[in-house]
């Protein structure tokens, strides 16, 4: 056999053996795990709050003065030792004014109904106001109850036994009245108001997972899996 046969052979061994130490380390090689960790996106609905604004239409109530005048009398002649009489129908809470213009003194009341009839009785009254012997009178108060008010103007000059009586002319008398009454009014106004959203958002969460891989094929792929 010659030189070069023999070369041959002792290639085709080796080359037969070579690839039976691999066929034997590969299967053969121990399988270890390999655990690793990665990011898995996920979405979740979340809530969220914001502020608006709103025009609401809201009620309100606000004082007002009333007024209301009247007059009883005007250049009315008085007889002396005569009264007369202005009834009138008032509401409670009012202030009332009572005003007399005269050409000579007299006498001014106030009554409620139940005290006018006992002046007109000839009786002993109480008055709520009074003022005597004046040409210009003013009277105030304010009715604690509703009622008939009589306003009483009263000539006193009667003189002596008759003698200097005199006519009194009554200018003018009247009254005001004043008084407070709630009014219902209306108005916009801005108001805030919180209001409640959804949104979807993204998120991550880690997961770990292992695999089982070949220690050889670890060792080819340069520690890659």
């Amino acid at each position: 056999m010659s030189k070069e046969v023999k070369e041959k052979k002792v290639s085709s061994t080796s080359v037969k053996l070579i690839l039976l130490a691999v066929v034997l380390i590969v299967l053969f090689a121990p399988i270890i795990p390999y655990t690793y960790t990665q990011k898995i996106p996920y979405t979740t609905t979340v809530p969220y709050t914001t502020t608006v604004t709103y025009i609401e239409t809201e009620t309100y109530t606000e004082p007002e003065v009333k007024t209301s005048e009247k007059t009883f009398l005007t250049d009315y002649t008085l007889e002396p030792g005569y009264y007369v009489d202005c009834p009138m129908n008032i509401e409670a809470g009012r202030t009332v004014e009572f005003n007399v213009r005269a050409s000579d003194a007299v006498d001014a009341y106030v009554f409620t109904s139940t005290e006018f009839s006992n002046y007109k009785a000839g009786k002993t009254a109480i008055s709520i106001v009074s003022r005597k012997s004046s040409d210009t009178i003013r009277l105030g108060f304010t009715t604690m109850f509703a009622d008939t008010y009589h306003f009483v103007i009263y000539n006193p000059n009667t003189g002596f036994l008759g003698i200097n009586a005199k006519k009194v002319g009554v200018y003018e008398a009247g009254t005001k009245i004043t008084w407070q009454e709630f009014t219902t009014k209306y108005r916009e106004v801005i108001k805030p108001r919180v209001e409640i959203g959804y949104k979807e958002e993204t998120g991550y969460r880690e997961e770990t997972e292992t695999k089982y891989v070949s220690l050889i094929g670890l060792l080819l792929s340069g520690g890659k899996v």
